[in-house]
């Protein structure tokens, strides 16, 4: 028995070992490509109380000390997975109010014979509440001293989506006949990925929803198993117990990072990204 458990051991050891390693050169080659995210403290203070609040919770109701690691590790990631998810919805919801805005703009283009920074301006007073506040910027700016290429700079870096680089790069050709043209196809193709996203996201949705449930409810009958009836758990508590236990959480907590990695939307590459900085 001890040589099994050593055995298991060893074989967790190593593997962590080479997860550490992988996550390691992951993470150098991601520093290439995308800049680092930096936590602000109000989510750090999140993330700590909720880590702190799932140790506790798991910790005093089972008196397992894998599971309230386990408990801390949910409460700091869970916080992350919420939000990442509602920037999402909040990033397609900018990305079809610009995609009106854009045909705003074209319709405007087209029915009236006002210039280009007048038509900007004007359509920035009716443009679609999820850009709103941006768009009124970039007419205050045109209405300045700033010049228009350093508005639509600041517009595109302001909003961050692709779909608005095309439309800056659009205004670039200058007032001519067929901007307005130009503009429609710019909405028309920004609708078509728009589409796209949501059927990806639909289609992953119920599996992902079906892989969460069977997760949830396993974890929740584990732990009403552990508070109510502990002589069914009881050989949990013993070490060897609690290094199967941790094998068991590792493979739900894997399972987890999966299915939220499979459920990410990754944003098309932008047309006028800023330039990397060396690391």
């Amino acid at each position: 028995m001890d040589a099994t458990l050593l055995g298991v051991a060893l074989g967790l050891c190593l593997g962590l070992g080479l997860l550490v390693v992988y996550v390691a050169f992951r993470g150098r080659a991601a520093a290439r490509t995308a800049p680092r995210r930096r936590l602000v403290p109000d989510q750090i203070a999140l993330r700590i109380t909720a880590a702190a609040l799932g140790a506790a919770v798991l910790g005093l109701a089972t008196g397992w000390p894998v599971l309230a690691l386990a408990g801390a590790v949910a409460g700091w990631q869970i916080p992350q997975m919420v939000t990442r998810r509602q920037a999402e919805r909040q990033h397609m919801q900018r990305a079809v109010g610009l995609i009106e805005f854009i045909e705003l703009l074209a319709d405007m283009l087209e029915g009236s014979g006002q210039g280009l920074e007048a038509v900007v301006r004007s359509a920035a007073q009716v443009a679609p509440r999820s850009v709103r506040r941006e768009t009124e910027i970039l007419a205050a700016e045109l209405g300045g001293r700033v010049s228009m290429a350093e508005a639509l700079a600041a517009f595109a870096g302001v909003m961050a989506d692709p779909i608005c680089d095309q439309l800056v790069m659009a205004f670039r050709l200058g007032e001519s006949e067929q901007l307005g043209r130009v503009l429609r196809s710019v909405a028309a193709g920004g609708r078509a990925e728009v589409d796209l996203r949501r059927r990806v996201d639909a289609s992953r949705s119920g599996v992902l929803w079906t892989g969460r449930m069977i997760i949830g409810l396993t974890i929740a009958i584990a732990l009403l198993l552990a508070v109510v009836d502990r002589t069914y758990v009881a050989p949990y508590a013993t070490p060897g117990g609690q290094l199967l236990l941790l094998v068991v959480v590792g493979i739900m907590a894997l399972s987890i990072w999966a299915m939220d990695r499979v459920g990410r939307i990754r944003a098309p590459r932008r047309l006028l990204a800023p330039p990397e900085t060396p690391q």
